[in-house]
């Protein structure tokens, strides 16, 4: 977690699923999930340990993203460039993919 940006619970954002919820407390930094809210308190998992935990001793940190990047070619020969969160098959509308490589955003 050193390298990565932290920022202040919101569990909207957690829910959207770009975030992971992570712990803190004596030092520690403990992977969180969270099943519900109850009065700023966080009922979920930490580890294989059912607990609650107060909201303010959990951050968010943006979870990787993975997307693939397609280097597509036209009958005519112009190279263009496509992304989507999916490995593509051999072509796309016509055109032939040249290369397809996945990137961690």
């Amino acid at each position: 977690m050193k390298n990565q940006e932290k920022i202040t619970f919101d569990y909207a954002l957690y829910q959207i699923g770009l975030y992971d919820a992570y712990v803190s407390y004596n030092n520690r930094e403990e992977p969180f999930e969270i099943l519900s809210i109850r009065n700023n308190f966080a009922i979920g998992w930490q580890g294989n340990l059912a607990t609650n935990v107060s909201v303010e001793n959990i951050y968010l940190v943006k979870r990787p993203r993975k997307v693939w990047v397609h280097i597509i070619e036209s009958p005519e020969g112009l190279l263009t460039s496509r992304v989507t969160d999916y490995q593509e098959v051999t072509t796309y509308k016509g055109n032939t993919i040249v290369k397809q490589i996945e990137v961690e955003i």
